[in-house]
């Protein structure tokens, strides 16, 4: 466990952690994180940049918190995570959980950093200028997730589910997969990711609930994600017919397979 305890306009930098972090009357900090778990109490009036790899951000007597998904990454960032037990693709932070909800007519505890807020507006200045010793990684490690704060009712969603395939391990497919995304154009984003190992029943219920259409999903490591944008279905359709995985049939049944994954997942760290 990481704790940071009585600091006011400080920065802190806290690469993975196999424990929780846990932040305790801290006013005007930047933090950028990866850890398990993470927590405030009594502290007020900070950025944050997070990766939370199990459950849900907790914030608690704490006020104008704003968080944004981690940005930072550094050369052995991804061996650092393994060290940590910990995965790049467990991106599912958005649902901050408040332990003293705002009162009828109080402005709420927690929101959103903007779009284009890095690591380095937090730091003052790029991490690599900062400390040059940790190296430049080849891409980011951590894929950046926004949850559903861009969310329009009627746009395409698509849901994957995939493992290891052809010797590559399932984390660098997800790789794979946002490059292909990126060479392809548009504004398809990921809202959220999570691993998880399923069993053949797991397999199989998730299958159901996607009108058991086009599983080549099999039991153990696995990584699902979420994306939404233009031409989502379509686009991600054209990557599953390379590798063996679940796809959503629709985006209603993307929607209906995320909330049987990711929930399942919530219900287990909760």
């Amino acid at each position: 466990q990481v704790s940071i305890d009585d600091s006011t306009g400080c920065v802190f930098y806290v690469g993975p952690c196999e424990g929780s972090l846990f932040i305790r009357n801290c006013t005007k900090c930047k933090v950028i994180a990866s850890c398990n778990q993470f927590r405030t109490r009594d502290c007020k009036d900070m950025d944050v940049l997070i990766h939370c790899a199990q459950g849900q951000p907790i914030i608690e007597t704490s006020t104008d918190i704003r968080f944004g998904p981690f940005d930072g990454s550094y050369k052995e960032l991804s061996a650092n995570l393994s060290s940590a037990r910990m995965s790049a693709w467990d991106t599912d932070w958005t649902n901050v959980h408040d332990f003293n909800p705002p009162a009828a007519g109080e402005d709420p505890h927690w929101d959103f950093l903007g779009h284009q807020t890095t690591a380095a507006d937090l730091l003052g200045q790029p991490l690599l200028k900062l400390a040059p010793h940790v190296g430049a990684p080849e891409s980011e490690v951590i894929p950046r997730a926004w949850g559903d704060r861009d969310a329009k009712q009627d746009e395409d969603r698509c849901f994957l589910a995939w493992g290891g395939a052809e010797g590559f391990s399932a984390e660098v497919l997800g790789y794979q997969i946002l490059k292909g995304i990126a060479i392809e154009g548009g504004s398809i984003r990921l809202v959220r990711s999570r691993t998880r190992q399923m069993s053949e029943d797991d397999v199989k219920q998730l299958s159901a609930v996607n009108g058991g259409q086009g599983s080549g999903l099999e039991a153990g490591f696995v990584v699902a994600a979420e994306f939404a944008g233009p031409n989502a279905t379509k686009t991600l359709t054209a990557f599953a017919a390379e590798v063996p995985m679940l796809i959503s049939s629709s985006p209603e049944a993307a929607r209906k397979l995320a909330t049987e994954y990711f929930g399942a997942l919530r219900h287990m760290s909760g």
